[in-house]
């Protein structure tokens, strides 16, 4: 079992939607996934009892376990580290000072760093490289452009150099448009064929990642 997390401490960068789509993803790939939902907001919980309430007869293909407390998260590493999962998935909070994100970071295999162009995010995912570095020391790093615009060719020349740089300290993913098709996301049925093409150059490089 491995502990993969989506983590930023930058909002908006798509963390809880592509944390979703990757559990579909792998479980198109025949692994068995549960996933914790340790946001602040509980995104994903409250987003698989909509998902329920409007398709009851549904049966979800990965299991989520809401994170109520530290006593709770420890309790739920500790399950799936004796289970029969290939892969937990985490969507984190973004307060890196939080106990529950610090035992996160410990006990993570890999983490996947969604994020985008603009001058903003790439100083606040460089701060957050900084502060993981201390409290994890070497967990290798998937970063993963998100929300992309194809008209943001302004950011292609800052990109390629931020792109080297990145690469020294983990896979850099092909990044994934701004796409309708991609913000929505079900947490019990598979991805759609626009939703899967869309991702999937990227997810598979994600993926062989974290073999």
């Amino acid at each position: 079992m491995k502990l993969i997390l989506f983590s930023n401490i930058k909002g908006g960068v798509g963390k809880t939607t592509l944390c979703a789509h990757f559990a579909n993803y792998l479980v198109g790939e025949k692994k068995k996934i549960g996933v914790i939902d340790a946001d602040i907001q509980s995104s994903l919980t409250h987003h698989r009892d909509r998902d329920v309430q409007q398709n009851p007869d549904a049966e979800a293909a990965w299991d989520i376990l809401p994170v109520k407390s530290i006593k709770n998260l420890s309790a739920a590493i500790d399950t799936f580290k004796n289970s029969d999962f290939d892969y937990i998935l985490a969507d984190c909070p973004g307060n890196l000072e939080s106990e529950e994100m610090k035992i996160l970071l410990k006990n993570a295999d890999r983490i996947i760093v969604p994020l985008a162009y603009d001058d903003d995010t790439i100083a606040a995912t460089t701060f957050y490289i900084r502060a993981v570095r201390q409290i994890t020391g070497s967990t290798p790093f998937v970063f993963m452009p998100n929300r992309i615009k194809s008209t943001e060719t302004s950011y292609d020349r800052q990109w390629t150099v931020i792109r080297r740089e990145l690469e020294k300290l983990g896979t850099v993913t092909p990044k994934i448009n701004d796409r309708i098709s991609v913000k929505k996301y079900s947490t019990v049925e598979p991805m759609n064929p626009y939703q899967f093409k869309a991702v999937e150059h990227a997810f598979g490089e994600a993926y062989s990642a974290l073999k």
